[in-house]
Parts: structure tokens; sequence; C-alpha cells
């Protein structure tokens, strides 16, 4: 009974393996690696393709940029007196390290050693607390 389960699926099976056949001859091993699928030398084919891919890709930049720009210029405007109050505010942005990041989530700018004394008439809106 075994022997006539397999025989039946070894006959079910190769059907289906002759399908899943290639329609094309296998690749022999002295065909040239450096041709394309379109049959032509593959290195003029991958310049013709970087040069359409940059040229597309800025294209799109370009009208990306020109989509934003506006709206970019809009936020400069709103930012810049914001930016430069506080940078006078704290005495420069390069007296200060990077921020860290506590793992409690607190974030902590500290001012550099070698940082100029803060102006006397420097306030703070929340004065700093001793624990």
């Amino acid at each position: 009974m075994r022997h006539l389960i397999l025989a039946l699926a070894l006959a079910l099976a190769a059907p289906a393996a002759a399908q899943d056949a290639p329609d094309s001859p296998a690749p022999s091993p002295d065909t040239s690696p450096e041709i394309s699928p379109e049959g032509e030398p593959i290195i003029p084919f991958m310049e013709r393709f970087s040069e359409r891919f940059a040229d597309r890709t800025e294209q799109m930049m370009r009208e990306f940029l020109n989509d934003i720009g506006p709206e970019m210029e809009q936020l400069m405007d709103e930012l810049l007196p914001e930016l430069q109050r506080l940078s006078e505010m704290l005495g420069g942005f390069v007296y200060y390290e990077m921020p860290e990041i506590l793992p409690n989530g607190d974030i902590i700018i500290r001012r550099k050693p070698d940082a100029p004394p803060l102006p006397e008439d420097f306030q703070t809106e929340n004065p700093s607390i001793d624990l």
C-alpha cells in the first residue's frame, strides 16, 4: 500500500515539476555577466540609469522646494526673532553644551565651564531650587 501511495505521489508531482520548469534555457557558464536584461553592455546601461535617476530626483526635489518654499519663509520669519531673543537672553548658544536627556525624561542643558558669567540682571522666570 505504501508503494502505491508513493508511486501515485510521484506521478502527480512529475507533471507539476514539468510545468514549473523555466521556458527559457538556463544560462550557459560562458555567458558574460556584463550584459543587461535588454541585451546591452551593463556599464553604459547603468550610467544612463544613474543619470535618469539623478535627473528625476533633482526635478522632484525642485518641485518639493517650490511647494514648501513660501511656508518655510513664513516659518523662518516667525522663528528667527524668537531665536535671536533667546540667544541674547542666554548670551549665545556657543556657551552651552549639547542637551542631555536623563532616564526620567528630564532634559538638562549645561553651561560650559569656560563660558563668561551671565549678566547680573539675568533673571529666570522659574528660579532654581536647591534640593
